[in-house]
């Protein structure tokens, strides 16, 4: 919810207490409560055990730093694409529950978003941008600080380049997998052709080791 309503165009409507996750439980009538569901428990940032604060804090900050989401307009087709599993394939159905979209700054960089609300896995196909290489930012289904990509007091900048290496067998191959009821977010940046042949030299290593040990293994129960 929060990061649907950080990352669209407008004024983000937020009150006080949800930056850590105040919640009223469901009461809306809460006039009369002299309780935590009107008590702003600051004394819960310093501890952040789930790191929604920073998850919000950092999201804040990246929203005011990112020319794509502070448009003085509405955006057109040619700031904004819309996509399903596939690229340029949305599914506006009623059953669909995945919204993906590109937005795009104007200067060849942009963001690819895509929210899951199903409770089944997707796999995405990522819309290939010339020269440019996706680069994995927020991702809701993983714990903290691995769900906000970035070097902060929790997580260097060694350990934000070593947790996107670990993604970029799928990045490589323009696809991601989002879980269920999870967000992503992800970042347009300038292809490194290097760093890009390196990886994939890596995923057909690994396929090719793959197939060797299904072979072996298929081999060894046709001998036994």
């Amino acid at each position: 919810m929060s990061s649907a309503l950080l990352l669209s165009c407008g004024v983000p409507m937020i009150t006080m207490g949800d930056e850590y996750g105040h919640t009223k439980q469901g009461n809306n009538n809460t006039y009369c409560h002299d309780s935590d569901l009107n008590y702003v428990r600051w004394d819960q940032l310093a501890a952040d055990p789930s790191g929604f604060h920073r998850f919000i804090r950092l999201l804040i900050n990246f929203r005011r730093a990112t020319p794509a989401l502070q448009r003085t307009s509405y955006v057109t087709d040619k700031d904004i694409q819309w996509h399903g599993e596939l690229p340029n394939q949305p599914d506006w159905s009623d059953t669909s529950r995945l919204v993906a979209f590109t937005l795009s700054d104007g200067k060849g960089g942009g963001l690819y978003v895509a929210f899951n609300t199903s409770h089944m896995p997707r796999l995405l196909r990522l819309p290939a941008w010339a020269g440019r290489v996706w680069q994995p930012l927020v991702d809701t289904s993983k714990v903290a600080p691995y769900d906000f990509l970035a070097a902060d007091g929790m997580l260097s900048a060694a350990d934000v380049a070593a947790a996107r290496r670990s993604l970029a067998i799928w990045t490589a191959d323009h696809t991601y997998p989002v879980l269920p009821w999870s967000c992503i977010v992800l970042v347009s940046a300038p292809e490194d052709p290097a760093s890009t042949n390196m990886i994939r030299c890596v995923c057909v290593c690994m396929c090719v080791c793959f197939v060797g040990r299904c072979f072996t293994a298929v081999h060894a129960c046709v001998r036994g």
